[in-house]
């Protein structure tokens, strides 16, 4: 999984789990001025899980779109090989047909007999 989350997304992840979390405390010191260190770390204890999770599904959707990227880059690539390899087949056999036709050919000028051939 390390491949699809690059290091930029992974520091923004790490700022963005940082500020939810100082956010969500600035808030409750703003609506609590009055909290014990105690309230706050039960209060991290409560807003960490809800920062950590959206941060997550954040990560999973950029995920979900490099890999659907990257699918599309296999299935483009596959198309261009398969292209590739139909117009391979196609110069083979008119190759193969002229090879024979020469040979047929060849064969006439010697005046080889159907059983030589």
């Amino acid at each position: 999984m390390n491949d699809w989350i690059d290091s930029r997304t992974r520091v923004w992840a790490v700022v963005a789990v940082i500020g939810g979390i100082a956010l969500f405390l600035g808030i409750e010191l703003i609506e609590n001025p009055d909290s014990t260190p105690l309230e706050l770390l039960l209060e991290l204890a409560d807003i960490a899980p809800i920062v950590l999770t959206s941060v997550g599904c954040v990560l999973l959707f950029r995920v979900q779109q490099r890999q659907r990227d990257e699918q599309l880059k296999v299935i483009r690539d596959l198309e261009i090989a398969r292209a590739q390899g139909q117009r391979w087949r196609a110069e083979s056999r008119s190759l193969l047909n002229g090879l024979g036709a020469a040979i047929e050919t060849q064969f006439s000028r010697w005046n080889f007999t159907e059983a030589e051939r």
